[in-house]
């Protein structure tokens, strides 16, 4: 693979770089050697992959933002890859996007992500976002998180999983076929962003509402994916109250769609007017 070199800039993150290169995590790891490291240090030279976007490309990998939406901020701490919550699996197609509550008040995303590491329970995301607002990633987009299986029945149907996650993620995902040494599940379509809340009813803060939004909107437009891919544990497995307060109030999942569709059509008209210019 021909490659060209980054240099690394102060606040840079391999998944920062891996975005802005439309690669991922564990390529850059390839590239450099690095193992499953993620350190890396400024003012030093990264391999990239030379055919790949770039931010100064005429058209980049990920939409430029005008300046009434936010950019993210999205801090990078990583699980530690081969241990039970990242095998580093990689994804198949991301098709969906699944928000959780972390059925706690006022969890920390250092928390979260110590949980997942310390293995004390199956189950990981790709994302957690804090009453604050603040995101994290502890997965790339590439790997597979655990969040969305299930061996129990939906009520409804009365078979593993809805009728809308099928209808939304594909046969695929509902075969049963094994993928090196595990069962294809919906978790190899679906990315899950772990939400914190204020209270036993799932209250989520402005703060964390609207960096959802944003992170939801920014993973709909790299993956080229309409508001119908945003979803929730609850409307992929049928039995779990998941984020419990939109399973009881189902008006308020509708909301949050809603503000996602503003920021895409404030990013695409944007985007829009840039092409013609």
């Amino acid at each position: 693979m021909e490659t060209k070199n980054h240099n690394i800039a102060k606040g840079d993150t391999l998944g920062k770089i891996a975005q802005q290169y439309n690669t991922t995590v564990t390529e850059l790891q390839r590239l450099n050697n690095l193992g499953n490291s993620t350190t890396i240090i400024a003012g030093r030279t990264l391999k990239v992959p030379a055919g790949k976007s770039d931010i100064n490309d005429d058209k980049p990998s990920t939409p430029s933002r005008p300046d009434n939406v936010p950019k993210l901020n999205i801090t990078e701490n990583l699980l530690t890859l081969g241990k039970r919550n990242r095998q580093g699996v990689k994804m198949i197609k991301i098709k969906a996007v699944a928000l959780h509550w972390i059925a706690g008040p006022n969890g920390t995303n250092e928390a979260v992500r110590n949980w997942f590491e310390s293995e004390q329970a199956v189950g990981s995301t790709q994302y957690c976002i804090d009453t604050a607002g603040n995101i994290l990633r502890m997965i790339p987009e590439d790997e597979v998180g655990w969040h969305v299986g299930s061996s129990q029945n939906d009520p409804k149907s009365g078979r593993p999983y809805t009728d809308r996650a099928r209808t939304l993620l594909g046969t695929e995902a509902f075969t049963g076929k094994s993928k090196e040494g595990f069962w294809i599940t919906p978790n190899y379509f679906c990315l899950g962003i772990e939400m914190s809340h204020t209270d036993w009813n799932g209250t989520f803060t402005e703060a964390t509402l609207q960096s959802a939004a944003q992170l939801v909107a920014d993973i709909l437009i790299r993956h080229n994916l309409t508001i119908d891919a945003v979803t929730t544990h609850y409307e992929i497995v049928g039995w779990k109250d998941c984020p419990k307060l939109w399973f009881n109030q189902p008006a308020l999942f509708e909301q949050f769609k809603e503000r996602v569709e503003k920021i895409l059509t404030v990013v695409n008209g944007h985007l829009s007017n840039s092409r013609r210019g």
